[in-house]
This record gives C-alpha cells, structure tokens and sequence, in this order.
C-alpha cells in the first residue's frame, strides 16, 4: 500500500468514527494513540487529522491538537441553509442545460420504487430505512447530473454537521430522520414528482424554487422536533 493510499484509508476510517459518534464531541484526537488504533505509523494519522480539520469536523490550536468539533441543532439548521442554496442551483442549473436520458430513467426509476415502499403497506421503520436510501438517491443523482463538483463537495459537507449532531445525542440511532411522519414522507415524495416535473418542462427558476422549498420545510419540521426534544423544552413558540 502506497503512501497515499495509506493516508486515504486511514483518513476514511477516521471521518466514519467521527460521523458515527466514535469520538465524542470536544474529545482530543492523539496521533500516537490513532496510529496504534489503526496499526499505522503517524505520519497519514497526521495528514488525516489536517484533512478532516479541512472538511470541519475538527477544530484544531496549537494548545489542545485536534479536538472532534461540536455540532449542535443550530449548526444542523444553518447546514439546511447551506443545501437550500446549494441545491436549488444545482436544479436550476439542471434545468438550464437539459437533462439526459439517463438521468431521467435514474430519477423515474427511483420515484417508482419510492412510491411502492411509501404508498403500498404498513409504515414501519425497515420501510423509513428504506425511504431514507432512496431519499438520498434523489438528491444526489440530480447533484451529480448537475456537472459541479464543487455543490457536490458542499452538500455533503453540509449533511455532515447533521449526522454528527445525530449520533452524539442520539448514540447513532439517526433519530433525526426518524422524527419524519409517515404523511411527511408522503409529501416529501409528491415534493420529489413536483420537482422532477420542472426539471423537465422548467423554466429553471421553478425547479430552483421547487428544490428550496422542500429543504425548508425538512429544515423546519427538524427545527420543530429539535425544540421540543431539548433538555427542559416547555410548550413550542413558532
């Protein structure tokens, strides 16, 4: 295994212990004790840790290291803000030079599946886990058909913040997307038909409004959710 191939794996295995809640929030990441883990010398566990400092799940000070960055609600409500912006391009932009065939038997095939496992029997959480997949099929075909890396790179940064938030106060049970109804699934999948509809017919400023639209409503009813479930909540304001 080459160098660089070393620092990509041991980086990998590092960002899923992170994302999964391994290191707790706030805990210091030690090279020496990360290379042991790892059966690795230090040097890719120190070009790891700079890279994840990079993507800003750490924060690093030449005191304290690299420490596991902490994410709270209000940091997965401004990451919402963040794929509201960067999505809505990314459909606008879609609209604006044309969709492939390709593309459109990807998203057609992925509203037809969607619809078996969110219409047709008993709501239950394996059908949820399910929903969930191709939930995130969706959005990322139409990033990828986009053409631009650099809103790809965005959104996953952005959805990062959220699943950290997840596993540290919910131990990895992803509650987060699990505070979904089964009507708000529903309508997140007509949101989905709608969406697809002005990729295709336009103009691009409806399919950009479209894409907005329905990452507002999931970032508020998280908002909502995450209000009522803090520690000490009392009765929701809106």
């Amino acid at each position: 295994m080459t160098g660089s191939t070393t620092t990509q794996s041991v980086t990998e295995q590092l960002r899923v212990k992170v994302l999964d809640g391994e290191f707790p929030l706030g805990s210091r990441l030690q090279e020496r004790t990360l290379a042991q883990l790892l059966s690795v010398s230090r040097t890719p566990v120190r070009d790891a840790l700079q890279v994840l400092a990079g993507e800003g799940l750490l924060d690093y000070s030449p005191h304290s290291g690299y420490v596991v960055r902490r994410f709270g609600l209000t940091d997965v409500l401004h990451a919402f803000d963040m794929r509201i912006a960067l999505e809505g391009m990314a459909c606008r932009t879609l609209t604006g030079q044309g969709m492939s065939t390709g593309t459109m038997e990807l998203l057609t095939a992925n509203l037809d599946r969607a619809a078996e496992v969110v219409e047709q029997g008993e709501w239950s959480a394996e059908r949820q886990g399910r929903w969930l997949d191709l939930n995130l099929d969706f959005h990322n075909t139409i990033l990828a058909a986009a053409g631009n890396p650099y809103l790809v790179q965005g959104v996953e940064q952005a959805r990062r913040a959220a699943r950290i938030h997840d596993a540290a106060v919910h131990r990895g049970r992803g509650e987060l997307a699990r505070w979904f109804t089964h009507d708000e699934v529903r309508q997140a999948l007509a949101d989905h038909r709608r969406i697809v509809h002005a990729l295709v017919e336009g103009p691009p400023d409806r399919a950009e409004f479209l894409m907005r639209e329905h990452i507002l409503t999931n970032r508020e009813q998280i908002r909502r959710h995450g209000a009522r479930s803090a520690p000490g909540a009392g009765p929701e304001r809106v």
